[in-house]
């Protein structure tokens, strides 16, 4: 869940922007599971076993919160 903490302090060697960074094992998480409560869920990658890296799932969007909900009729603003 997002407010996991897999441990408080950890020191790592300096990391530069599009370094990867691998946490195993970190339990039983799947998106599935994921809860959508605090942000928007991030991108879904997948690192192959050769080292590519595929987004098996774009970041969410707000539209995509949006686009789930309905306004029953008697409810929705009419236009005057």
């Amino acid at each position: 869940m997002n407010i996991d903490v897999i441990r408080e302090e950890v020191e790592l060697p300096p990391l530069e922007v599009n370094d990867r960074l691998v946490l195993h094992p970190v339990g039983a998480y799947n998106l599935t599971q994921s809860m959508q409560f605090i942000s928007l869920r991030p991108a879904v990658v997948l690192i192959g076993r050769n080292g590519s890296v595929d987004v098996i799932r774009r970041r969410e969007r707000l539209i995509d919160i949006e686009n789930g909900e309905q306004v029953p009729p008697y409810l929705q603003l009419k236009a005057a």
